[in-house]
């Protein structure tokens, strides 16, 4: 289905089944603003609707779309005089609602390590007593565990590969929003975050 405000005082949120239905009624005058599908920012948004947001407004900066509905909205006008908009918008519809699957890939990541670094800093910090590295007395920060998360790599030399793999223990929930592992998961990172931060002082 594809969204709009009607061009009333209310400016009340209708459907249609087609894009062309949406279209003649653009031209018709009865149409305010077009919803961009998948854009949503309010209750029960998703990854995707924050990605296609961003990553929309990037693709087209000129076009100054405006967030009514709490979603991307643009003019009927734009809608009537360019057709890449509304290819756009029954793509996101009918074929694939990821407007860009590198930028959607590199939020769900982000999102999946901040939980991490968020869960991990906690654990390890709540420890009676914390055991820190070896010759440190700081607290487990956030910024110490993202960057053992992220250290480490690939070695052609010796065919090793030296990363924390932490991207498999973490999921998106149901709801495409929430990042969820379980205690178990947790505590074998924090784990392995705490042997690598040993070696690392200790190298």
């Amino acid at each position: 289905m594809f969204s709009y405000l009607e061009n009333t005082y209310a400016r009340k949120h209708q459907q249609v089944a087609t894009i062309d239905e949406l279209l003649s009624l653009c031209k018709s005058g009865e149409v305010a603003r077009v919803i961009i599908p998948m854009t949503y920012n309010g209750y029960g948004s998703t990854l995707v609707d924050d990605s296609n947001s961003r990553s929309i407004e990037r693709a087209y900066p000129r076009a100054r779309f405006t967030r009514e509905d709490h979603s991307l909205t643009m003019s009927a006008q734009q809608f009537i005089r360019n057709e890449h908009y509304r290819d756009m918008i029954e793509a996101l519809v009918n074929d694939y609602i990821v407007f860009n699957d590198q930028d959607y890939s590199e939020l769900e990541t982000e999102t999946k390590l901040e939980f991490l670094v968020d869960e991990i800093s906690y654990l390890l910090d709540s420890e009676e007593p914390p055991e820190y590295p070896a010759g440190i007395t700081e607290s487990w920060t956030k910024e110490r565990v993202r960057e053992i998360l992220e250290s480490g790599g690939w070695s052609e030399s010796e065919w090793t590969d030296t990363r924390i793999e932490w991207w498999e223990d973490v999921i998106i929930d149901n709801d495409g929003y929430t990042p969820y592992a379980t205690e178990e998961d947790v505590a074998k990172l924090a784990a392995l975050v705490k042997s690598r931060a040993v070696k690392r002082e200790d190298s």
